[in-house]
C-alpha cells in the first residue's frame, strides 16, 4: 500500500495525541502542507504527540522517512524537552546567586533534553505500532478529506482497538 507522507505524518500526531488523551483542535492538509494542534496534555505528552509524526513515518514508510520531513517537530521537541530538563533549576540558580545558568549546566540541560526526546520518540514509537491500524485509517482519512477531527480520529481508534482487541 502506498502512503502520503505528509497525511501519514500528520496523522501520527493526532493519533498519538488522542491516545495520550488529547482533544484534537485542527489536523488538516492543504498544498503540500500540514498542521496538527491538541490541547490538553501535558508537556512530556504533547512531546510525545510532537515527535509523532517521523514515528508514525518510521513504521509506515521506512525507507521514505527523512529528519528533515520533522525540522519544525524537532524544533519543538527540543524547546519542550528542554523545558522538562530544566524543571527545578531556577531554584538552583538563585541558591547559587547566579541569574542565569552556567556553560555546564546548560551542557547538562541538553543532555537531558536528549534523553528526554529519545524516551519520547520511543513511547510514541510503541503508541503508533500498538495502534498501526488506526493510524492507516486516519492517515486515508486525511488524504481524501485534507482534515480529520477530534471525533473521527476517536471513532477510528475506538473501531480498530475493538477490531484488534
Amino acid at each position: 500500500m502506498k502512503f502520503d507522507p505528509l497525511a501519514v505524518h500528520e496523522a501520527s500526531h493526532a493519533v498519538v495525541a488522542h491516545l495520550l488523551g488529547g482533544r484534537l483542535v485542527r489536523c488538516a492538509i492543504k498544498s503540500g502542507a500540514g498542521h496538527t494542534k491538541w490541547t490538553g496534555l501535558s508537556r512530556l505528552a504533547s512531546l510525545r504527540a510532537v515527535v509523532a509524526g517521523h514515528q508514525g513515518e518510521r513504521l509506515l514508510m521506512p525507507a521514505e522517512a527523512h529528519p528533515d520531513h520533522a525540522a519544525e517537530d524537532i524544533g519543538t521537541a527540543s524547546r519542550i524537552a528542554l523545558s522538562i530538563a530544566r524543571l527545578g533549576e531556577a531554584a538552583k540558580l538563585e541558591a547559587r546567586g547566579l541569574r542565569e545558568p552556567t556553560p555546564a549546566m546548560l551542557a547538562r540541560y541538553e543532555a537531558r533534553a536528549e534523553k528526554i526526546i529519545g524516551h519520547a520518540e520511543a513511547e510514541a514509537a510503541r503508541l503508533l505500532a500498538g495502534h498501526r491500524e488506526a493510524l492507516v485509517l486516519v492517515a486515508r482519512r486525511l488524504h481524501e478529506d485534507g482534515t480529520v477531527t477530534d471525533e473521527t480520529v476517536a471513532a477510528i481508534v475506538a473501531r480498530s482497538t475493538k477490531g484488534g482487541a
